[in-house]
């Protein structure tokens, strides 16, 4: 009995030692798995040897932590949306892809709000690729840790100088704060020397950057598309407004001519082409009301045209607040090509004929209906300037557009074309009881006629298409009768003009309409650079050493790609245009007369490599920036940026004669500093480009010939 009594004890003990270590390695691995679960920092005590391999395991993970956030800003919150996330990008058909895609840089950006239906059915069905904080959270832990080894290289510097070291695989963790974004990796890192060991387990680095304040403006832009459509509501206004039944303009939705036959028709293929060059100029205009690159512009109380111009200003603005420290962009490019499809019969639109015979004498009436089912992408950018210690922050988006049947399109199946609009008041030909108003449109550089101008009148929130100029560039026309009525004169060649009229019965008037012709010119793009080294010129920015400006103008490399954007200001009707150009390769671009902001960036497809330096400080070595240094395949190497102090003014004078126009933009020449003599600090001085071109602004005017 008692040495059953014995053996009780031994079992009973046994359950409880197997207790107490089952509760302890439960509370070690929930020790251990609580970094991975959420980025905080973990104090170590470390001795003072080996304090470098920390601080050179923590810079390389702020290394690749900035690159990987920077990446994730510009591909929409993905690192890799087609190889991670399985997103489809087509080139050829954006409107029938997951997102936008940008040829030859290998960037995607997904859509965040898009009809993922093929533009071939007859149906609508709305998705979002729009990434969770904690997707983001997730893809960017997973890149530190496949891209960390690289930066490491196996601790070879430390080898060098006799470390004997062995590493384990590192687990990361990113939690996206007000605020900051912070990263935390678990590596086992066992280092000796001599008769010196230590073993490294925790690090942390904090980036400066408020990614979730980027998420939640860009979630909102998003929120006021799904629930508002203003990218449709936007479109249909600017098919309105350059729609005429002349054939000069888009075909009209609808409209009405009272004549016996009809020569006008269109091709829809040119319809398409002429949307593409409509959507380049006019979705820049939209505006983020409480961002911080918003222009706010208020046109003079003594005015004629005011209100009309006000109007048409203001309606490009999203009442949306919230994001004053940023700037907000949207923009369509002109090499993803929208989906277009009408009800053109064999790809020709015209208008439907009905003739009758009234008591002898033959009438005709020509119906203007034209049906669009319109699909195109929209590339939102949000840059919140002082991120990272002042060198920026871009987060980008895209969202799709998508009209069907003349209306925003609804979820679910497509309804049919509806048979009639309702006809506004001010556009019934009986209300037309005033005197004859001739309009006579002229260019405003050559006074030359301009036949073929659209002229419509608009009172309040009506506008009432009235003709178009004769061979003459004249319009002999009864109005409405109104109060505070205004003439828009628009044509596909020139920018639209406004003027003030009141009308009254009998009375007869002249208005005459300037307009500026856009002038198309082919675009050549040259670099001017800041070189280092002695033989680089009298020339030195200030406030930054080893550096100075070279005036001889060199073409951009093969490969070498350079963007203009320029808006026009404090003009009568908002303006914006650009061009890309890559190598030597032509391109042209369409300008008007004006002041200007100017932006343009530059990018080197070139690999450049800036080394690590060892540095010392308080006594201890480190490598600046970590090995292998810092690795760039693409070089953003050129930079303009003209605003409201620096604005460029394009003259008449200059810009009508011409047939070419050079600009030059500003180059940081990394790449022609030899490797060895790279710093870090030649790496920072690309923040600065855009005020050094401030500067150096006389020396880079655009030259026309």
């Amino acid at each position: 009995m008692r040495k059953r009594g014995q053996v009780t004890v031994f079992i009973i003990v046994g359950v409880v030692l197997l207790l107490i270590v089952g509760v302890l390695i439960f509370f070690t691995r929930a020790v251990k798995e609580q970094p991975l679960r959420e980025a905080v920092p973990v104090a170590e005590d470390i001795p003072l040897e080996f304090n470098p391999i920390k601080l050179f395991t923590e810079d390389c993970l702020k290394v690749v932590a900035e690159q990987g956030l920077h990446r994730l800003g510009q591909s929409g919150g993905y690192l890799f949306p087609e190889q991670w996330h399985g997103l489809f990008f087509d080139e050829q058909n954006p409107t029938d892809a997951d997102g936008v895609s940008f040829p030859g840089s290998g960037l995607q950006v997904p859509y965040w709000s898009h009809n993922r239906a093929k533009n071939s059915e007859r149906r609508v069905q709305f998705a979002s690729f729009r990434p969770s904080v904690e997707q983001m959270e997730q893809d960017l832990a997973r890149w530190a840790e496949q891209e960390l080894p690289r930066c490491l290289n196996r601790y070879d510097a430390f080898v060098r100088q006799g470390f004997v070291i062995a590493e384990q695989p590192a687990a990361a963790a990113v939690s996206v704060v007000p605020g900051a974004v912070r990263f935390a990796l678990e590596k086992q890192v066992q280092a000796a020397k001599g008769d010196a060991q230590s073993t490294l387990q925790h690090f942390f680095v904090e980036l400066p950057a408020d990614l979730l304040h980027l998420h939640e403006i860009a979630t909102q832009i998003t929120a006021a598309q799904q629930n508002f459509s203003f990218l449709e509501q936007n479109t249909l206004s600017l098919l309105t407004l350059f729609s005429d039944t002349t054939g000069e303009k888009l075909p009209p939705m609808t409209a009405s001519t009272f004549n016996f036959a009809s020569s006008v028709f269109w091709q829809e293929a040119d319809v398409k082409d002429d949307l593409k060059l409509l959507l380049g100029n006019y979705v820049p205009l939209l505006r983020y009301q409480d961002a911080a690159n918003r222009y706010e512009y208020a046109y003079p109380a003594d005015a004629k045209y005011r209100e009309t111009k006000q109007r048409i200003y203001d309606n490009m603005i999203l009442p949306l607040s919230g994001g004053q420290d940023l700037e907000v962009r949207f923009n369509y490019l002109d090499f993803w090509e929208p989906y277009l499809h009408t009800n053109a019969r064999g790809g020709v639109i015209e208008p439907q004929s009905v003739s009758v015979s009234l008591l002898g004498y033959p009438f005709g009436m020509q119906r203007y209906k034209t049906v669009y089912d319109l699909s195109y992408p929209v590339w939102v950018s949000l840059r919140d300037p002082d991120a990272m210690d002042g060198q920026g922050l871009l987060f980008t988006f895209a969202l799709e557009a998508n009209i069907r049947d003349n209306r925003p399109a609804g979820e679910g199946a497509l309804f049919t074309p509806f048979a009639a609009f309702e006809e506004s008041l001010l556009c019934n030909l009986n209300q037309r009881t005033g005197g004859n108003i001739t309009v006579v449109a002229r260019d405003a550089y050559s006074q030359e006629a301009i036949p073929g101008a659209a002229v419509a009148f608009v009172v309040g929130e009506e506008s009432c298409t009235i003709g178009a100029s004769d061979g003459e560039g004249v319009l002999i026309a009864p109005f409405p009768v109104a109060l505070g009525g205004e003439v828009h004169v628009s044509h596909r060649d020139y920018a639209p003009s406004f003027a003030a009229l009141d009308t009254a019965r009998g009375t007869e008037e002249t208005v005459v309409a300037d307009l500026w012709r856009y002038k198309e010119l082919v675009v050549t793009i040259k670099k001017k650079k800041l070189l280092k080294g002695a033989a680089a010129g009298p020339l030195a920015p200030p406030g930054v050493s080893g550096w100075a400006f070279q005036g001889a103008a060199e073409p951009l490399a093969e490969g070498e790609q350079a963007t203009l954007v320029l808006r026009r200001v404090e003009a009568d009707e908002p303006f914006t245009t650009g061009v890309a150009v890559t190598g030597t390769e032509g391109a042209t671009l369409r300008l008007l007369p004006g002041r200007y902001e100017l932006t343009a960036h530059g990018v080197l497809n070139e690999r450049v490599v800036i080394p690590p330096e060892l540095r010392r400080s308080a006594g201890e070595e480190f490598y600046v920036p970590p090995p292998p240094g810092i690795i760039l395949d693409q070089v953003p190497n050129t930079r303009l940026e003209w605003n409201s102090s620096a604005l460029l003014e394009i003259s008449a004078g200059e810009l009508y004669p011409a047939q070419q126009v050079t600009f030059y933009v500003l180059e940081l020449a990394l790449q022609d500093v030899p490797e060895a003599g790279r710093k870090l600090e030649d790496f920072e001085l690309f923040g600065q480009l855009g005020a050094l071109s401030q500067q150096y602004q006389q020396l880079l005017l655009p030259e026309y010939s």
